[in-house]
């Protein structure tokens, strides 16, 4: 559960250093370019945030992995019109790429038959490895 947080909170991460970013767009890009990296951003947000509670994450996963692309090619084009410099978007891309990453591992272990990212809900119980009942 813990890789699970850590997705989300990067990605969270990710919206807080963009949100001032596109705030500085040039008005013609603002309403545009902007405000769909933004909404895709905080769309990939809610549909992880639906993953972590879901007991059929592999859709939601493939959802979350689409938007990441779409992202990934909104900054290209902000990059190539010149509303963000270079270094922004080297940086943004390193952590759609590392988010990218951890969704994929994520979608991987959802995937396998038996694993714990398919089969457990975060709200049940484990057994412990000496087959007693976990305390929480």
């Amino acid at each position: 559960m813990a890789d699970v947080m850590v997705v989300i909170s990067k990605l969270y991460d990710l919206i807080v250093w963009m949100t001032p970013i596109t705030d500085r767009f040039p008005r013609s890009l603002r309403f545009t370019v902007a405000d769909r990296l933004a909404n895709e951003l905080l769309d990939a947000l809610k549909i992880l945030i639906q993953a972590r509670y879901s007991k059929d994450r592999g859709a939601l996963l493939e959802q979350a992995n689409l938007r990441l692309e779409y992202v990934r090619h909104l900054f290209r084009l902000a990059k190539d019109l010149k509303a963000m410099s270079i270094g922004q978007y080297e940086h943004g891309s390193r952590l759609v790429d590392e988010v990218g990453r951890l969704v994929g591992g994520w979608r991987k272990a959802a995937r396998q038959p038996g694993s714990r990212a398919t089969t457990r809900h975060p709200k049940e119980r484990l057994p412990c490895e000496t087959g007693r009942r976990s305390l929480r």
